[in-house]
């Protein structure tokens, strides 16, 4: 039997098919990204695909060539910690050592490596763990703690900063190219004095005013520049992430999509289906009612109104 994969490039603004390839079916689909981002008629700013192409390989080219990669990870299932356990977070890496340190200081060094997802695992020795504070909030009592590391661990985080960055921040991202372009530590100096100041702390009437007064001979670079301080004064109230961080708000929209899918696309695009506007809205109430815990509550609700 034949069989084959088509893999295709569109530009999303102009709507077009930018790059076509054709594969035997067995073929994995981040091995084409080199070629379809060679066939690139112009280099594009942005990557997007789903998670099949979201591999260090991909990440590590899409940086390569001054690309962003707004791809979500593809990774083994792994183990969430529990609440009130330690996340990995809470390990600091020391590179001239090659080892993590825990929270109690004790070292987890390299005991192994799956070729298959190109990561090692860190691990202590088991007579630290025995005795350590912290193990219930670190680890099972019969296990020691494993922590993961990726080969291409810093352009995974790369990946991930700009997949869960709040949009301000990428059309910031998308100005510092503009005004220092093949010069990415031009870029990083000019992002780290404009974001860290006046947009991480919520200030943006000063970025657009900081934004208006840059001087530009580049009519496509001035132009730029006032189409990205016109949006952040017409955004500014939605902008503002000290407020919203101080009410436990996430700012980043990855948490948004992946609520879309669960909530939505998981019920509503299933083989076959099709709804009406009415019929999607009444099965959505009765969804988000279940995922947030008031179901019983919506019942009870209702059985009152139908009893007055």
């Amino acid at each position: 039997m034949l069989a084959y994969k088509q893999h295709f490039t569109v530009d999303s603004h102009r709507r077009v098919v930018t790059a076509v390839e054709v594969t035997p079916a067995a073929a994995q689909d981040a091995e084409q990204v080199p070629r379809l981002l060679d066939q690139q008629p112009l280099r594009p700013q942005e990557f997007c695909a789903d998670s099949h192409y979201g591999v260090p390989k991909v990440y590590a080219e899409l940086r390569r060539r001054g690309i962003w990669a707004a791809i979500p990870r593809c990774s083994p299932q792994s183990r969430r910690p529990k609440p009130g356990r330690l996340s990995t977070a809470a390990f600091q890496y020391v590179p001239e050592g090659d080892v993590y340190l825990c929270p109690q200081g004790q070292e987890l060094r390299r005991v192994a490596y799956e070729a298959r997802w190109d990561r090692y695992h860190y691990r202590p020795r088991e007579s630290d763990c025995r005795s350590c504070p912290l193990r219930l909030a670190c680890c099972t009592l019969k296990a020691v703690r494993t922590v993961i590391r990726y080969s291409e661990q810093e352009t995974l985080e790369w990946a991930e900063a700009y997949l869960t960055s709040p949009q301000g921040r990428q059309h910031l991202w998308e100005l510092a190219r503009r005004l220092y372009p093949n010069d990415e530590g031009k870029q990083r100096g000019w992002m780290k004095l404009h974001q860290k100041r006046p947009l991480d702390r919520g200030k943006i009437e000063r970025l657009v005013g900081v934004l208006r007064a840059i001087p530009s001979r580049n009519p496509e670079v001035a132009e730029k520049l006032r189409t990205e301080a016109d949006y952040f004064e017409r955004t500014a109230e939605r902008m503002r992430y000290p407020k919203f961080r101080r009410q436990h708000l996430f700012v980043g929209s990855g948490v948004i999509e992946a609520g879309c899918k669960t909530v939505v696309a998981s019920r509503l695009k299933r083989s076959g289906m099709f709804w009406t506007v009415r019929g999607a809205n009444a099965i959505l109430a009765l969804r988000c009612a279940y995922l947030n815990g008031r179901f019983e509550d919506y019942w009870e609700s209702r059985r009152a109104a139908m009893a007055a």
